[in-house]
């Protein structure tokens, strides 16, 4: 499948950058419009955010210590996942197929 110019400007320009200058979910979302051409990714781009928010309200400050901050911001975003969101992950062995592509694996 011939990508877009604009698919590949963008996935050129990720190359370019730092790995800490790097938004991973933006690249897979342009990943996702390299496989699925045409996709609007605002209601992926929503979801994300809203991930982004509830990690960080039910991390509050403490998400910041040097220390803990960043266990406590896995544990915030598993709950979050599983329990409010209802994502169960990848289970060959219990017929859930493994969904690396993210506009597969994401249910907004």
């Amino acid at each position: 499948m011939k990508q877009s110019p604009e698919t590949c400007r963008r996935l050129s320009a990720f190359g370019n950058l730092g790995d800490n200058e790097t938004g991973l979910s933006e690249t897979a979302l342009v990943l996702a419009g390299a496989e699925r051409p045409g996709i609007d990714f605002t209601v992926y781009e929503r979801h994300l955010e809203k991930l982004t928010d509830d990690v960080t309200a039910y991390t509050g400050k403490e998400a910041d210590d040097p220390e803990g901050g960043l266990i406590m911001r896995v544990d915030a975003l598993q709950q979050i996942l599983a329990r409010r969101f209802g994502y169960v992950g990848s289970d060959p062995a219990a017929g859930i197929a493994n969904t690396p592509e993210i506009t597969k694996a994401l249910r907004p």
